[in-house]
């Protein structure tokens, strides 16, 4: 089959998913209002594969069809380097603000694929199912989208601690026909518009907690919760290391995307500066200095991640500078380029008036006089400042900055990481060396 268009894109999402907004359950998620823009958007990503297939595509080792560039396995710094520039394509086209688009589980199921050994550790089913399912993934140009994080009711508990032994998916039963699981997962971006649904690990698990550690995947139509397991099923070890020795495909595509976001977040703080006429002061210089440079810096790792992750793809790794680029840098950056700009707009963020104040001649003269920029109309500017309060007050930006703030859990866990890795103790070897005289 290989890469779908839009049009089939569009298609396949007519099912029997239950998708449930504001406590109605939604009939068709293709037409429902308040979807029809992020369908039209997605829609028009699996269009641009076709646009740019010289970019965007590569030839199926098995069928020969074009498939997407987030299933290839690179393996040269050449071949990531060229799924880099992909997806740097796909993120500039919706400028970093997709924080979810199909590339990112791609390139998940695709980092998962190339470790099919470990996964086949205990049970060689267990890699050759999720080879078959990479494939399937592959070749039919699905749409995925993965849940994590067990329900936040008590985190002092673990899973098997809880109140109800069900609140976190857990395994109910085995029958012939697979697995029978019951449960909750939380946070699965994209749901509504993907085609399947793939259940991954996120919090370690304990002794005890076996009927809590499995990994499968599910069509996003399944009716009820009834489901087959298909790859990792109650094997601790396997389950807390499975995205651990990876290529890193997926944090390469997430960087990637925050490198794209943070180019718009530099550019419309530049924007506003000059638009007000503050480009003159120093601080704001330096501020503006400051973001750039972030960009600079964080496009710089994103070039040498590809030297990473094909080493990582090579020898069995783990990814060092690509997980902290993501996991602390990202948001640090993101964070600090929305405080700029709320600090250089100042009012100019609420005092914008609508399209109908514009279209009223007796006021709309008032409008162009008092609210135009230092070399902007008064229209130029409301539409700018409008943008910027999009990105970092109103409801959509409050939620991008929730998303990119947490985007791996809990910031404190996911640095709490570092200092348990083996570099801590290479960096304290330094110290050791000094304090005792040697080279």
């Amino acid at each position: 089959m290989g890469i779908r268009n839009g049009k089939e894109f569009v298609e396949s999402l007519r099912d029997e998913r239950t998708i449930y907004v504001g406590g109605e359950r939604v009939k068709d998620v293709t037409t429902h209002p308040p979807f029809r823009g992020i369908v039209a958007t997605l829609a028009s990503l699996y269009d641009f594969q076709h646009e740019h297939p010289e970019e965007l595509t590569f030839r199926s080792p098995s069928s020969g069809d074009s498939v997407a560039a987030s299933f290839l396995m690179a393996g040269s710094v050449e071949q990531v380097e060229w799924r880099t520039r992909a997806e740097q394509m796909r993120a500039d086209f919706t400028y970093g603000l997709m924080g979810r688009m199909p590339d990112f589980c791609n390139a998940l199921v695709t980092d998962l694929a190339s470790g099919i050994a470990d996964l086949g550790a205990r049970d060689p089913r267990f890699g050759e199912n999720m080879r078959r399912y990479y494939e399937e993934c592959r070749e039919r140009d699905w749409c995925l989208t993965h849940t994590l994080v067990d329900p936040q009711v008590d985190r002092s508990r673990g899973p098997a601690e809880q109140s109800d032994p069900y609140l976190v998916l857990r395994v109910v039963r085995e029958t012939d026909a697979g697995v029978v699981v019951r449960g909750a997962k939380m946070l699965s971006t994209l749901a509504p518009f993907s085609n399947e649904l793939w259940v991954g690990p996120f919090y370690p698990r304990r002794e005890g907690e076996e009927d809590y550690t499995l990994c499968f995947a599910i069509p996003c139509g399944t009716p009820g919760l009834k489901f087959v397991c298909r790859e990792i099923y109650r094997d601790i070890a396997i389950f807390n290391s499975i995205l651990v020795r990876r290529p890193g495909y997926a944090q390469l595509q997430a960087c990637i995307r925050g490198l794209a976001k943070l180019k718009l977040l530099a550019g419309l703080a530049c924007q506003i500066a000059e638009t007000i006429g503050r480009t003159e002061a120093v601080h704001v210089q330096a501020q503006l200095g400051e973001l750039i440079a972030n960009v600079e810096l964080v496009g710089g790792l994103v070039r040498a991640a590809a030297q990473e992750v094909a080493t990582a793809k090579r020898e069995q790794l783990a990814h060092r500078s690509v997980a902290a680029t993501l996991w602390v840098l990202i948001p640090q950056c993101q964070v600090r380029a929305i405080q700029v700009i709320r600090e250089l707009s100042g009012s100019g963020l609420i005092m914008t008036p609508s399209e109908k104040d514009f279209a009223n001649p007796e006021i709309a003269g008032y409008l162009e006089k008092y609210l135009r920029g230092k070399d902007a109309t008064a229209r130029d500017r409301v539409q700018l400042f409008k943008l910027a309060w999009d990105m970092i007050g109103e409801q959509f930006g409050s939620r991008q900055l929730q998303y990119e703030w947490f985007y791996a859990g809990d910031p404190y866990f996911t640095r709490q990481r570092f200092y348990r890795s083996p570099m801590a103790r290479e960096y304290k070897d330094i110290v050791n060396r000094l304090l005792k005289g040697r080279k």
